[in-house]
């Protein structure tokens, strides 16, 4: 289900940002969570975050903020209600993750999962999507490849990615 809200969201920007220029760097997008949603956002947008169009905020909501070169940018917040809480999904899902489902559990977690993306499928975007117009600054993202060693753990890190602790340049991760 998260990939079909992930890709309804993006072809209903492109189709509200008019892009002709798809794989150009005018097209950017914010997302902010870290579902499957966002495979279906790289793979219909092209924007990724080795290419330095997709900025991923892990904030857990189905949030997408699509941005074609200066203006305001288009953002989508999955409507309140439009996926239903499903006790009996919530249960089968979490017998799931533990590896404690029986076959038969299986099956119906399957099967409720592909009611629901059916009827995502089914929903027009301005059912599925809470839609507004925003003003938003892309961050300026420093990028390097140069690789340095952290004085922590003596690996190799992105010069970006070091932090000064005193005389020593160290890791996040330290």
């Amino acid at each position: 289900p998260d990939l079909v809200i992930g890709y309804q969201a993006s072809r209903y920007a492109l189709d509200q940002l008019a892009v002709r220029r798809l794989w150009g760097q005018e097209l950017r997008v914010v997302v902010e969570n870290t579902t499957s949603a966002v495979d279906a956002v790289q793979r219909v947008i092209g924007c990724t975050v080795a290419n330095r169009r997709l900025l991923v905020l892990d904030y857990g909501r189905h949030v997408y903020t699509f941005l074609c070169g200066e203006g305001p940018g288009l953002r989508l917040a999955l409507k309140p209600g439009v996926v239903p809480t499903d006790p009996e999904l919530l249960v089968l899902e979490q017998a799931v993750q533990v590896r404690r489902a029986s076959m038969l559990q299986t099956a119906r977690y399957q099967t409720l999962i592909d009611q629901r993306i059916a009827m995502l499928l089914q929903l027009a975007p301005e059912d599925l999507f809470d839609v507004r117009r925003v003003a938003v600054e892309w961050p300026e993202l420093p990028f390097t490849s140069a690789l340095l060693p952290c004085d922590g753990c003596g690996e190799l890190v992105l010069e970006t990615h070091l932090v000064f602790d005193g005389d020593r340049s160290v890791s996040y991760t330290h």
